[in-house]
């Protein structure tokens, strides 16, 4: 089942350019490769590998337990030491993973595909999932990209030019690293034009953001929060991510002021660290040459 789901996402024009670029703006660190593993990789796994990776990335050391629902506080801790309690613990050491870097000049690669569209990805480095910053950063962010039809990168690629139905951006946070991704679906003879669209928008937001735009986002994610916990599930996910991201437990009483404090300075600094319009990592996926994409100075990768 895991090899069939391999070959299918080869097929997916999406999935082929995600893994394409992780593994060029990661580089050298482990993060580059698509967790699903190759068919080649998948084949070689037995029946010990999977007892030593128990046995190594499943302990107490590395876990905690989220409850959430009726019960009494202390009979549930009663029975959590009694299931638990006797739980070997195994010590390992964290992996030491390099960061990874931005390019000194833009980087690229195309995947060949016989498609009339053209599937793009234009990235940078990005925050992990304990940056200090990451509020600005992601408050940036649903000004540019995240913010649906209404953000600029959408307004500017769909709206004004008709190029496609959608484009966005988002960031992919990890332990010891990260990714900001721009993303466009278009027509093969658009990818220039999409293409110079998104490094217009990256370079404007570094150092164009209005008042108006960082409220705007300011109300989106004060009024939206109260709907990301409204039921157990979710409960326990946010439990689980205030513990995964070091947030504290009094994340829910600070999260409205901690986001209204947020000043245009800091959405700023979030968009100079973090977006280089001259020095990014490019994905195409699609029946284009790099002849057809005119950008100075990039280095395309076979």
């Amino acid at each position: 089942e895991t090899i069939s789901g391999i070959k299918a996402a080869e097929d997916d024009p999406y999935e082929v350019g995600s893994i394409a670029f992780r593994r060029i703006s990661f580089g050298v660190n482990a993060y580059r490769h698509d967790p699903a593993g190759y068919d080649s990789t998948v084949l070689r796994i037995g029946i010990p590998d999977l007892q030593d990776f128990y046995r190594s990335a499943n302990g107490p050391e590395q876990s905690f337990v989220v409850c959430v629902g009726d019960f009494k506080h202390d009979s549930l801790i009663a029975l959590l030491r009694k299931e638990f309690g006797e739980w070997p613990a195994v010590r390992r050491s964290p992996p030491d993973l390099p960061k990874t870097s931005l390019p000194e000049t833009p980087v690229g690669r195309i995947v060949k595909r016989d498609i009339s569209q053209a599937y793009i990805f234009l990235g940078f480095p990005g925050p992990d999932l304990r940056a200090p910053d990451w509020n600005a950063a992601r408050l940036m962010n649903y000004i540019l990209g995240g913010g649906g039809l209404t953000s600029r990168i959408s307004n500017s690629i769909r709206e004004e030019q008709g190029l496609a139905y959608s484009a966005s951006s988002y960031f992919y946070r990890l332990t010891s690293g990260g990714l900001f991704i721009a993303g466009v679906q278009t027509k093969k003879e658009m990818a220039n034009q999409a293409i110079q669209s998104l490094i217009k928008e990256i370079g404007r937001i570094n150092d164009d953001v209005a008042t108006g735009e960082v409220e705007w986002a300011k109300k989106y994610y004060i009024g939206h929060f109260p709907l990301t916990y409204d039921t157990y599930v979710e409960l326990t996910d946010i439990a689980a991510q205030i513990q995964n991201e070091n947030l504290g437990f009094d994340y829910f009483d600070r999260y409205e002021k901690m986001i209204g404090d947020l000043s245009l300075d800091q959405i700023r600094a979030a968009a100079q660290k973090y977006l280089h319009p001259d020095s990014f990592y490019l994905v195409i996926v699609g029946d284009v040459k790099p002849d057809d994409i005119k950008i100075e100075g990039i280095r395309w990768l076979d």
